[in-house]
């Protein structure tokens, strides 16, 4: 009786400072949906932690020691777009390291199949341009840029950062 008599006296307080009668229920209820949904607003993030740029510089960073050329520029990012694990999961189940020069990466992490990543495709460039007609040769010997490692494959977490998985495809002799 004398925890009813208090959950009146506070309906009527509220009455008496803001002029509207609200049920106490309601009150409650209104409450616990306010409570739910800044949980769930707080859990959202729309906007990732690290840029494409970055992702880009991330993956150059990883590859570098697995290069002949050590140069950037003599390779292209063709293709590079957020995706949900279970788009490239497929991309990374074989990934396996064999001739390719410099250190052997670390293992692959799992991939979460609902979680956003950047997936990067990169591969050099041509060893030579495509000559035109007029072009009898100019008797210099081709530049090849990557003699050994014909593309590379990374994910890369949007929010944090890390490497998730890498693959490359190098020459097999």
């Amino acid at each position: 009786m004398l925890y009813l008599l208090n959950l009146r006296q506070l309906a009527a307080a509220r009455y008496i400072m803001t002029g509207v009668w609200i049920p106490l229920r309601n009150f409650w209820r209104l409450f616990v949906l306010l409570a739910i949904f800044a949980g769930l607003a707080a859990c959202i993030d729309q906007n990732p932690a690290i840029s494409q740029e970055q992702a880009a510089d991330i993956a150059w960073e990883e590859m570098l020691p697995n290069t002949a050329s050590q140069s950037r520029s003599n390779w292209e990012v063709v293709e590079m777009r957020r995706v949900s694990g279970v788009d490239v999961v497929g991309v990374f189940t074989d990934a396996r390291y064999s001739n390719c020069q410099g250190p052997e990466p670390p293992e692959n992490q799992a991939i979460k199949l609902s979680s956003e990543y950047w997936y990067i495709h990169t591969v050099p460039l041509p060893a030579t341009p495509i000559p035109d007609d007029t072009d009898t040769g100019s008797g210099s010997p081709p530049s090849i840029p990557e003699p050994l490692m014909r593309e590379a494959f990374f994910l890369i977490d949007v929010y944090n950062g890390q490497i998730v998985a890498r693959k490359y495809s190098c020459v097999e002799y």
